[in-house]
């Protein structure tokens, strides 16, 4: 009996670790912006311009920059945000193209009423920013 007792406990609590998960999920540190079926995550720190948006890699978050964003923020506005589908964003329609997220990015700052004048600069995704959108491209700076 008591290996049956065990197993009902390790099933009950395999089956509330989800649930334990997300209720642990810390909120998120910035806005959640509604673009029209999806909520896009930015956060907004520091006060100053030009204001530096932070353009993760494919498969990182805005928190991975938060010593970045706490030291320039010191200085000038920074704003980190989140891919939709990446951390607190939620996500977006497909297909998931460069063009997309540039509009998404592009966006959610106006919305925000964030007038941009930088943006790290590594990969696509930022050059075609700067592309279609040069009036919130300013010097572009790879980090």
């Amino acid at each position: 009996m008591h290996r049956f007792q065990t197993d009902c406990i390790t099933l009950a609590a395999i089956a509330l670790l989800p649930s334990l998960v997300w209720a642990a999920t810390p909120p998120a540190p910035g806005k959640l912006i509604d673009l029209g079926g999806h909520r896009l995550h930015v956060h907004c720190t520091g006060k100053g311009t030009p204001t530096v948006v932070v353009e993760s890699g494919l498969g990182d978050y805005s928190f991975d920059w938060i010593l970045v964003q706490n030291k320039v923020a010191a200085f000038t506005r920074i704003c980190t945000y989140d891919r939709a589908g990446y951390a607190w964003s939620d996500p977006g329609p497909k297909p998931r193209t460069f063009s997309q997220i540039n509009l998404e990015l592009h966006d959610a700052l106006a919305k925000l009423g964030e007038h941009a004048r930088h943006q790290r600069r590594d990969g696509g995704c930022q050059y075609l920013f700067a592309e279609r959108q040069p009036e919130h491209a300013g010097r572009q700076s790879p980090v």
